[in-house]
């Protein structure tokens, strides 16, 4: 089947806007005529997009047509052009350059293509509104450039719809109203995929069955249908009346009859906009976050830095003025901010200036605690910083990103750092948390995606993986929202949450886990003379296939129940002298992954024999998830990876790749593969999701299990930066 073909114009200043299905792969011709006003020999166009990453290829290159991103021109009879070149990096937003020696006279063209039959051009697979894409013309041959107006605009939109997603509060007390959140998605996840059957859904639990059938609206319903009194678990059933086929189940909703345990809330308090590198109004993030996520909490988190004369600017934007913008996000904070239905959290993501920071002291998400943005801290300096945080009341918690702070380097201030990020879309980054725990440093954990995409709580193909020195982006793991254990939906309760380590993350998935110790919660710092018991209760949204127990440095105890909910209760009978901390870290057959806020246990028993703890396993030791399934390996799917690679020029660069079998996660079906990165020999693991055009979708991270395995603190020490 031939990739279809888009072409647009641009000419005698009009534009044209055009629809294109997600993740579509096409050959697309971009028109340009020469209005009134001639181009003089030696000028140029420039193809130029306005939206910030990964539009219409990666890596553009004008050599080869075999291979992936290849950009071409064609011109009308006698006129003479040469595509001087292409944009060969994923954050460049000039796309190419076309210079005309000879000139370009009135009415006279050039095309600019980008892909080829053999080899089409992937259109982003997320939904994207208004892609502007513009020409910026050099008329006289002097570098003098006028651009050119309207532009063209693309709107990626959702394909035909090929699933569903329920969304039922986590806990609910008994006899309170609560409410069912329907989307229809398609084949890339993209929420608000219409659907013209209506939707059937089932409420299971305590008392019995319970069955409607409603309309999704735009792909989205919101519906107020049961009440339960009855104690226990339940969940939501959906599916398509036409369709059996498209259908899911919720995840899981505990009603409670007395008031013992908190609520759990959800949230991604981690996003970037068009103000600075990433996608979309603050209203159009604010409304994703709400209507489509079905989040409860919710923050922007824009680059800021502090440059020399300590004035601030986004990072990129050096045209904006934080002095304006700054107070309008506080004010959108501040307008979308309703107690018990929807909370918004003012805050920043804070970038160190100058070459003597940015590797050591890495980046940090500010929370403030209100609304007034003059409480935001800033300073060239971290320890500036925190001393500022201090006295503001304001958070400041360390991320895997664009930098990544040394534990060492920076001054580690417990009433300002009571969290650490474990994951993103970036990476799941438990060695990170392990690390900071390890200094003994007091963190809880938080799951944001740093999304730069427009989707907050759902960074699903976020092109941002962190392949170590690769020109081309290879897609995100799958992003992280988090848990926040609180008595009531608000702001205060919220930051109060944060502050005791209220907290957990999970990998997009809203996995319900209660932890405690001897009958302290998450976040807890307790004192323990008798036994040491670990409780937990665990509601999947998939089979729960791993439970591991930490303690410290090392896994104490392994749980591999494969069913949907798990009830634990272990005493640890060889705790340590001293304090230590102790979490879980849960793995569904889906490869959602979720980690509860450590605990942190002194045990006081003067007549403990300390146990030999040479003989326990690492944190990080294998054997690994998942086991290798030689029923579903195939030497084609080997195939499939290496001509993918052959294609991008890193054939050579895994050693010892090995097909560990075909799985499915949330994306979709992939082949699973592990090896090792010969730029530094550390071990990786590769999915390969090969069902989707032209070539699959890859995306490679480190360690040969997915939860953020490698590197240990030592390691960290001496590997190269990304």
């Amino acid at each position: 089947m031939k990739p279809p073909v888009y072409e647009v114009s641009f000419g005698k200043l009009r534009g044209r806007r055009i629809k294109v299905t997600a993740g579509m792969p096409g050959i697309w011709i971009f028109h340009f005529q020469c209005g009134d006003h001639a181009i003089a020999p030696g000028g140029y166009i420039e193809w130029f997009c306005e939206v910030p990453k990964f539009w219409l290829g990666t890596c553009k290159q004008k050599d080869n047509p075999r291979t992936e991103d290849y950009c071409w021109i064609e011109t009308d009879k006698g006129v003479k052009a040469i595509l001087e070149n292409v944009a060969p990096f994923w954050k460049t937003l000039r796309w190419a350059l076309i210079r005309f020696p000879n000139g370009l006279k009135p009415g006279q063209g050039v095309r600019f293509g980008l892909g080829t039959e053999d080899n089409p051009i992937d259109t982003t697979p997320h939904i994207y509104p208004q892609a502007a894409i513009s020409v910026r013309v050099d008329y006289e041959g002097k570098g003098l450039i006028s651009k050119l107006w309207p532009p063209i605009v693309i709107d990626v939109v959702p394909g035909k719809a090929r699933k569903l997603k329920a969304v039922l509060p986590s806990k609910i007390k008994a006899g309170e109203t609560f409410e069912v959140k329907v989307r229809a998605e398609d084949s890339n996840s993209n929420i608000g995929a219409e659907i013209e059957d209506n939707i059937v859904l089932v409420l299971t639990g305590p008392e019995g069955e319970k069955q409607v059938e409603v309309k999704l609206t735009k792909g989205i319903g919101r519906f107020q249908l049961w009440q339960v009194s009855k104690p226990g678990v339940y969940r939501v059933k959906a599916y398509s009346v036409k369709d059996k086929s498209i259908q899911c189940l919720s995840n899981a909703m505990v009603c409670e009859a007395g008031e013992r345990h908190p609520y759990v809330f959800w949230g991604d308090t981690h996003c970037h906009t068009g103000w600075s590198d990433g996608t979309g109004s603050a209203e159009y993030n604010i409304d994703f976050a709400k209507n489509k996520s079905f989040l409860d909490v919710f923050g922007i988190c824009e680059h800021l830095s502090a440059d020399v004369d300590y004035t601030t600017m986004p990072e990129g934007k050096p045209g904006s003025d934080w002095i304006y913008l700054g107070p309008y996000l506080a004010t959108l904070s501040k307008t979308y901010n309703n107690p018990g239905k929807f909370v918004t959290l003012l805050n920043v993501e804070y970038s160190p200036s100058g070459e003597e920071y940015e590797e050591s002291t890495g980046d940090y998400c500010i929370f403030c605690p209100g609304d007034d943005w003059w409480q935001i801290p800033m300073a060239r300096e971290v320890r500036d910083l925190f001393g500022l945080a201090r006295k503001s009341g304001c958070l400041a918690i360390p991320h895997v990103g664009g930098r990544t702070i040394e534990w060492d380097a920076v001054p580690f201030d417990k009433q300002v750092t009571p969290l650490v990020e474990i994951a993103s879309m970036h990476e799941h980054s438990e060695y990170f948390a392990q690390w900071g725990l390890q200094k003994g440093y007091k963190l809880g954990f938080l799951g944001m995606s740093d999304g730069h995409f427009g989707m907050p709580g759902y960074d699903n193909w976020a092109q941002h993986g962190r392949s170590m020195k690769m020109a081309r982006r290879n897609y995100s793991v799958q992003s992280a929202i988090t848990g926040f254990l609180c008595e009531e939906l608000t702001r205060e309760s919220i930051i109060e949450a944060m502050r005791q380590r209220r907290t957990y993350a999970a990998t997009g998935q809203r996995i319900l886990i209660d932890f405690e110790i001897s009958g302290n919660p998450m976040g807890s710092i307790c004192t323990i003379k008798g036994s040491i018991h670990l409780r937990a209760h665990i509601y999947g949204t998939a089979p729960i296939v791993q439970i591991d127990i930490i303690r410290g440095i090392h896994r104490i105890h392994r749980i591999k129940p494969n069913s949907l909910d798990v009830e634990v209760d272990w005493e640890d009978k060889n705790p340590v002298n001293g304090e230590t901390y102790y979490y879980m870290r849960v793995i569904q057959k889906d490869f959602t992954i979720a980690w509860t806020s450590p605990i942190w246990v002194t045990y006081a028993n003067s007549k403990l024999v300390q146990p030999d703890l040479d003989k326990l396993p690492k944190w990080n030791d294998g054997p690994d998830w998942p086991p290798k399934d030689e029923a579903t390996c195939d030497v084609k799917y080997k195939d499939r990876l290496m001509k993918l690679f052959a294609m991008r020029g890193i054939e050579k660069r895994f050693a010892n790749i090995e097909q560990i079998g075909v799985f499915e996660d949330n994306r979709g079906r992939f082949s699973l593969f592990r090896g090792i990165d010969g730029l530094d020999n550390s071990p990786i693991h590769i999915h390969h999701y090969f069902e989707f055009p032209p070539h699959g979708r890859v995306y490679i991270a480190r360690g040969y299990s997915d939860y953020g395995q490698y590197p240990t603190a030592s390691e960290w020490e001496k590997t190269p930066r990304w």
